[in-house]
């Protein structure tokens, strides 16, 4: 149908977080002062141009085939070649008949075929392995199962899974040197019920180990000892060989991120112009961070809880630095002794979840963060704000960024707030994990007008743009904790506690950042939740989109790149996207699911020139624990294209100078892709058209947002497809009467009207059908069956021609966009290679079915004659020797 998509087939563990800041800045940079105008100022924008939208039409295209390799952290391998991974000994050994763990490879990634497979044989899927395989656990007779799927057409192979596959590249790397002390982290097979969960963290907690426990996504191990390396060698290969876990990695140790923002972010000018109700009213967050000054009086009764249930200690305090007080501030502060201090969302509502041992100063929590943000879903939080992450591993998709995805997945209206970290080296791929998380929503800092030099780069070692943003975080200043004894910031604005010290403090680092990206988050949550009339529920994926899609590109246009990403947020051309004094309309949809192999199409009327922005998001189910950190994590792949009425292709994410050009490849590792023209780049106007196709992987739910000029356009799309043309035989007979069926189908959402269709065999040039139809709905397929004969052997090409006479203004014909009215197909036309065939007395062949009959016929007298002479002919029809045998046998009469 279009370039790359084929119409094909029917149309159908003690977590120490160190503080880490920067010098304080001497010139401190407050908030942006702003005059709050009454409710009745009028709106210069109107919430009106933003539409919800649905797709004109469906098709269907081949999926990608497999690489046939399978990668993993001991490397890449063909498995139907020789496997050589190295690893010690005792661990490239499998336990098939006991754990029943395996791994299957598909000719194509398709997930929902696997499950297809699996559900026939008595596997479970437990996790996917690139390329196009997946880790399982097979039936009872695990041997048996496994010979069965081998032997399945749809499988390339499928093999027992070494123990070395479940272990960290690290450990195994050190496994004759083992530390005698290791903190774990370990993934325990989604198979498991709540139950056998319990029963593993007993289990786990009977190895010398100070403290095991197991959440939903993972279980940790602390301080797991032993006197010498062969004594944590046994240990972990008790674990390797349970069969209940699936990964085993070390756990980091995590920091905080601290190293004017609503002018930056464009909120000052909503404020004041636009939507003077945009304060985060209805808004809940959860704040994971050090703890909290409860009584600051900025923050009134808007402090739901600070919970402790995750803590070593039972304090919720912000006794040392202070930080998770400044953080809170930065979202729900009302500015009550300087307005410069206000928050970004004051009319919002926190959880605080308390995570600071206030004897040390560090950060202990004892569970998952899937754990802790389950928990705030359930108190009502639908932000989570995480400013703090990984010092070590930078880069990597761990086991903590597997988890968030899950966590993303089972909570969709949940959106994740991550910290990328402070890197003042500015290494490549800095990254602090989890904010390598797909699903989550990833910020870096910048100044307002440029990023910050402490910001760390992306991208993430597989490939994928990080961070997706930059928010203001030089000079924050915010809430100060009165108890706070080391304070992280320095003092700014007016107004003190009753000691004396400072209400407010400002800090620099992506942590206030990450509460500015937040903050934006929850205005733009609120915006979907209160202004558009949304149907289908706000979905992080959605948020996340609508931020992306109006990111400001800092500097020279360059997005995305490792230090912005996408941009820094501007919720203004979020919001309320201009060009000039133009307002722009914005187009959502996020109610759609993708199955493997099939897309959607979205017409629009569109004036280019103002330009264009399209951001596709979904959220991607959690990547391969197994694979290693340089493959792409991509689960589903969706594809993003956009058709210009002249039928030029832009794809997703292929950028220079800041926008897209056109050329390039398909995007297979990203689960964000967007299309950019600035405006001015293009010129044409009319009929655009938006396609998202699902590449490989499982059934897909997405967000997606439309930004530009011009007007939803309901359009027909008349489309020939892989089986328009379908024989009753394969290979018909010549001169045998056989149907042929002819199909099409409108593809798009509008009727079409009449058209005339012609079918013909170009070979003979016959026209086998010519007619007129008065309509065919939007959506909807047709299909007519025709009787013919052929008269000839051989290859008859025959061709289906749709709209013949142009009577359909479609969105893809021969003069809009891509030719997809006409299909052509050769049908080989064969005879049988023998035929007998009985003659007249005088020798000529019979010349009609009833001569025919009457040669064939005979009467044997056998009381009067003893011989009888029938003349035939032996005619060979074929089109290759055969071989004859011509077998004579007497005729008897039973009396």
């Amino acid at each position: 149908m279009v370039e790359g998509w084929r119409i094909s087939g029917r149309v159908r563990a003690l977590s120490l977080i160190s503080l880490m800041l920067l010098a304080p800045l001497a010139t401190v940079a407050a908030f942006s002062e702003y005059d709050n105008p009454s409710s009745s100022s009028p709106l210069q924008i109107r919430e009106s141009h933003w539409q919800s939208v649905s797709p004109d039409g469906l098709f269907e295209f081949d999926l990608s085939p497999s690489s046939g390799l399978i990668h993993t952290r001991l490397g890449s391998f063909d498995p139907l070649e020789d496997v050589n991974l190295v690893a010690p000994g005792e661990l490239m050994h499998s336990r098939l008949e006991v754990d029943r763990l395996a791994i299957v490879q598909l000719f194509v990634n398709d997930a929902g075929m696997m499950e297809k497979i699996c559900s026939l044989n008595g596997c479970i899927v437990l996790e996917p392995l690139p390329d196009a395989a997946w880790r399982v656990r097979l039936a009872a007779d695990a041997s048996g199962s496994l010979d069965i799927i081998n032997a399945d057409s749809r499988v390339r192979w499928a093999g027992p899974e070494v123990a070395a596959l479940r272990l960290h590249e690290g450990l195994i790397e050190k496994w004759s040197e083992l530390p005698t002390t290791l903190d774990l982290v370990a993934l325990p097979a989604p198979d498991l019920a709540p139950e056998e969960l319990r029963i593993l963290a007993l289990d786990l907690g009977r190895l010398n180990v100070e403290e095991a426990t197991c959440g939903f996504t993972l279980c940790r191990l602390v301080n797991l000892s032993a006197i010498e390396a062969g004594g944590q060698q046994l240990q972990l290969l008790t674990m390797l060989f349970d069969g209940r876990i699936l990964f085993i990695e070390p756990m980091n140790p995590l920091r905080l991120m601290n190293a004017q923002a609503s002018t930056d972010i464009g909120l000052a000018e909503i404020l004041v112009s636009q939507n003077t109700g945009l304060n985060g009213s209805g808004e809940t967050f959860a704040v994971l961070d050090t703890g909290l000054d409860s009584d600051h009086p900025d923050f009134s009764d808007r402090i739901l809880s600070v919970r402790t249930s995750y803590s070593y200690d039972q304090s919720g305090a912000d006794s040392n630095s202070g930080h998770g007080t400044h953080v809170t501030g930065t979202l729900i502060s009302d500015g009550g002794s300087y307005s410069g201090g206000q928050g970004l969302v004051p009319q919002s509502t926190v959880h605080m979840y308390a995570l600071e041992y206030d004897l040390s100063g560090m950060i202990a929590k004892t569970g998952s963060t899937y754990d802790i943000l389950r928990d705030a879903s359930i108190a009502g939080a639908r932000i989570g704000v995480n400013a703090w992450g990984s010092s070590v591993d930078l880069g990597q998709y761990n086991l903590e960024s597997r988890s968030l995805d899950t966590f993303a997945i089972d909570y969709p209206d949940f959106l994740a707030v991550f910290a990328v970290g402070d890197d003042p080296v500015q290494g490549s791929s800095a990254v602090a994990p989890p904010s390598t998380a797909k699903n989550v929503l990833s910020i870096g800092a910048s100044d307002g007008s440029s990023v910050a030099n402490f910001s760390a780069l992306g991208p993430a070692l597989d490939g994928r743009v990080k961070p997706d943003l930059v928010a203001p975080g030089v000079g924050i200043c915010s809430t100060r904790a009165e108890e706070a004894t080391s304070p992280a910031g320095v003092a700014c604005g007016t107004g003190v506690h009753t000691g004396g010290d400072s209400l407010y403090m400002a800090i620099s680092g992506t942590s206030p950042a990450t509460a500015v990206g937040a903050a934006s988050a929850g205005l733009m949550r609120q915006f979907l939740r209160t202004e558009t009339g949304i149907s289908g529920g706000v979905t992080s994926d959605l948020v996340k989109a609508a931020l992306i899609n109006g990111g400001k590109d800092l500097g020279s246009p360059d997005i995305p790149n490792p230090s912005e990403g996408w941009g820094q947020i501007d919720l203004e051309n979020s919001l309320y996207p201009m060009t000039g004094a133009v307002p722009r309309n914005s187009w959502y949809d996020n109610t759609q699911e993708l199955e493997p192999g099939f897309g959607f199409i979205y017409t629009f009327n569109l004036d280019s020139s103002y330009g264009i922005d399209i951001t596709l998001v979904w959220l991607d189910p959690s990547g391969s624990s197994a694979g290693p950190q340089s493959t792409a994590r991509l689960v589903n792949d969706l594809d993003l294209q956009l058709i210009a009425p002249d039928g030029t292709i832009w794809l997703g994410n292929n950028f220079a100078g800041g926008q897209s050009i056109t050329g390039g490849s398909k995007d297979s590792v990203n689960n964000v892709e967007r299309i950019r023209f600035l405006p001015g780049s293009q010129t044409q106007t009319g009929q655009w058209s938006v396609m998202i196709a699902n590449d490989g992987g499982g059934k897909q739910r997405f967000a997606l947002i439309t930004t530009a000029n011009g007007s939803i356009s309901p359009s027909s799309d008349l489309v020939t497809y892989e089986d328009s043309i379908l024989t009753s035989m394969e290979s018909p007979l010549v001169n045998d009467v056989i149907t042929i069926q002819l199909s099409w189908v409108n593809q798009a959402s509008l009727d079409s009207g009449q058209y005339r269709i012609i079918f013909e065999d170009i070979t003979s040039g016959t026209i086998l059908l010519d007619t007129n139809y008065t309509n065919l709905e939007g959506g909807k397929i047709f299909a007519q069956s025709i009787y013919h004969t052929f008269t000839t052997t051989g290859q008859h090409e025959m061709r289906l021609s749709i709209d013949t006479d142009f009577e359909v203004v479609e969105i893809n014909d021969e003069i809009n966009g891509i030719n997809n009215n006409i299909h052509t197909q050769v049908v080989n036309v064969s005879a049988l290679g023998l035929r007998l065939v009985p003659l007249h007395g005088d020798g000529s062949e019979p010349a009609s079915p009833e001569e025919i009959s009457a040669a064939a016929i005979h009467q044997f007298d056998v009381n009067n004659v003893t011989g009888l002479n029938i003349p035939i002919k032996l005619k060979h029809e074929g089109t290759s020797e055969e071989e004859v045998k011509l077998t004579v046998t007497n005729v008897q009469r039973y009396d």
